[in-house]
């Protein structure tokens, strides 16, 4: 690590050389909290350059106005995308264009109502993957807070750092989005399909290609509340819609037949028992028909 760093925003505007580092933000209807995101990107300690894309998928609440903004006083750093009309709705890929559009060597993500904590977060995990070639990507832990902000809990309690691969991921979800570094080469190579959770074939198509670190440091909050589209889901929706998605995995991903063959499994037997507790018989018998009969 470098003894000369400097803030993102301190030399925001004279930047001239190509970004080691493209953050990417997807933002959308988060006016309360994109301040707060966008703040701990500038404030960001670095000694390279980087470049800020936030996509805002057509934002109805103030948010753009916001963003607006930021790109009028830091013209040099931020390359945006701004949707003019809901692609999410109309169920077009808002993943997929900002990855492309990144121009660094690493990518770093979040979202619009998350933000980072620690402000070397972006020169720790460049210095991790400049001197770990076998790595293709690298995240954290995060603490947890609800829509007020207020701390909730830690997400992990691991005691020390460690490696995952494919087979540890699709059975332990220890990825949290708004922590990732990975090389920009890996996943502008990853070909755009329609699933329901990005974030996981991400990771899968990352971890083809190196391992993952999990640094145990705490580096982000990460926002829940009730207005996520994943946390007002029933447990039998989400379970279809995750097998749903395993069985895209399946196919793209064959040396891990079995281990996502097992997770479908998993998902069936969790969907049904929620389905049943609440006689939902319709979803009972699409959660057999998905796994059975397609």
């Amino acid at each position: 690590m470098s003894n000369k760093l400097v803030t993102v925003k301190d030399y925001a505007n004279n930047q001239k050389n190509q970004p080691v580092v493209s953050v990417i933000n997807w933002v959308f209807n988060q006016s309360d909290f994109i301040e707060a995101s966008l703040d701990s990107i500038l404030n960001q300690k670095v000694d390279f350059p980087i470049e800020i894309i936030v996509q805002d998928d057509a934002s109805t609440d103030g948010t753009r106005d916001i963003l607006d903004k930021y790109i009028a006083q830091y013209p040099n750093v931020f390359n945006c995308i701004l949707n003019k009309e809901n692609k999410y709705s109309n169920g077009e890929d808002i993943t997929t264009p900002p990855l492309i559009k990144a121009s660094g060597k690493y990518i770093a993500l979040t979202h619009g109502d998350d933000y980072w904590t620690d402000p070397l977060k972006l020169q720790k995990q460049v210095d991790f993957l400049e001197q770990n070639k076998s790595y293709s990507m690298v995240c954290s832990n995060v603490e947890i807070i609800d829509n007020l902000g207020f701390f909730k809990r830690k997400r992990f309690n691991f005691k020390n750092s460690f490696d995952i691969d494919a087979k540890y991921l699709l059975k332990n979800n220890h990825i949290t989005t708004c922590t990732v570094m990975a090389y920009a080469s890996i996943l502008q190579l990853r070909k755009p399909v329609k699933i329901n959770f990005a974030d996981k074939h991400i990771w899968l198509t990352l971890l083809e290609n190196g391992k993952c670190f999990y640094l145990n440091e705490i580096t982000a909050r990460y926002r829940m509340h009730n207005a996520g589209i994943y946390s007002i889901m029933k447990e039998y929706s989400k379970s279809i819609k995750r097998i749903e998605d395993y069985k895209i995995y399946r196919k793209e991903f064959p040396s891990l037949y079995k281990t996502i063959t097992f997770q479908i499994y998993k998902n069936l037997f969790r969907g049904i028992i929620s389905s049943i507790k609440v006689r939902n018989y319709k979803d009972f018998k699409q959660l057999l028909k998905l796994v059975f009969f397609k």
